[in-house]
């Protein structure tokens, strides 16, 4: 829970420089009410939800990313952004 917090208060300090957000990796959270393809609900899965809500970020991948799951994320306030999975490497899809 400290590490999304944490976030936010970096993600302010960026966004005073920056023209846009993109937050992409395996963030290893869990909402089935966020993250269609999530295995639970977890604590950080939620308030992470509630923060992307609250500063205006949204959650692109709508596919699985690790066998049924979806951990691999891509979030941003880029209008305009996209997102695809692609092939496999190792264990996690590629995002594109």
């Amino acid at each position: 829970m400290q590490t999304i917090h944490s976030f936010g208060a970096e993600l302010a300090q960026v966004r005073c420089s920056s023209i846009g957000t993109l937050l992409i990796g395996d963030l290893n959270l869990h909402s089935k009410r966020w993250l269609v393809h999530s295995a639970s609900n977890t604590n950080e899965g939620e308030q992470m939800k509630d923060l992307c809500k609250d500063k205006g970020l949204r959650q692109l991948v709508r596919k699985p990313t690790r066998g049924d799951h979806l951990l691999d994320l891509a979030i941003t306030d880029i209008e305009l952004a996209t997102v695809g999975v692609s092939t496999m490497i190792a264990d996690h899809a590629v995002l594109m």
